[in-house]
């Protein structure tokens, strides 16, 4: 039985007695941080994958960030946990999609001259919009010369539906930067839609 006053628990008092294997507080712990999860794995939603099996991928790996969360490194508990859940969720989605054919499918996209790749992008776009989309996106994000690295990862937090100021927060930058940053990639993007 939780008792009342662990409710009321700071996340790292509760992260020393889970190191004592108090069950009870792994769940305070995860039932705090499930909205988080699944805000996370709901970035997903609408690529033709199971909401639940992202969801479960994040808590599962929330577990192991609290397990293996060591305060003496610099790092905060929040930071060290979401990066673990978001690089769970990642993790699964690039599996589910090598599977599904995607990763083939924009491979091909990049080594096909223009007039075929646009062809490529009708053609997903026939099928699912938000497909289209992402790939446009996923093509930014490993192109080297397109989006600058502070780009790239705001870019990344918002299509995980972190807004401005907990982009500022997790990059540890000012919520101007991450405007500006995030101003640029939607006019490059564009760019790269309309030549698409």
């Amino acid at each position: 039985m939780i008792l009342p006053t662990m409710l009321t628990y700071h996340h790292y008092e509760l992260i020393v007695l889970v190191h004592q294997n108090d069950e009870e507080a792994l769940n305070i712990l995860v039932e705090r941080y499930s909205p988080i999860i699944g805000k996370i794995a709901s970035s997903y939603y609408g690529v033709g994958y199971d909401y639940q099996d992202f969801f479960q991928e994040g808590r599962i790996a929330f577990v192991k960030a609290v397990e293996t969360f060591d305060e003496r490194v610099e790092t905060t508990f929040y930071s060290y946990s979401i990066t673990c859940v978001r690089n769970a969720i990642t993790s699964a989605y690039r599996k589910l999609k090598r599977s599904s054919g995607l990763d083939q499918l924009i491979d091909d996209m990049e080594t096909i001259e223009p007039s075929k790749s646009v062809q490529y992008h009708r053609y997903a776009e026939r099928i699912n919009n938000t497909l289209s989309e992402k790939m446009i996106i996923e093509e930014a994000l490993v192109d080297e010369g397109l989006l600058s690295e502070l780009e790239k990862k705001c870019l990344k937090y918002f299509l995980l539906d972190n807004n401005y100021k907990e982009i500022a927060t997790i990059l540890e930058i000012s919520p101007k930067v991450v405007d500006n940053a995030l101003s640029r990639c939607k006019s490059k993007l564009k760019k790269l839609n309309d030549i698409k």
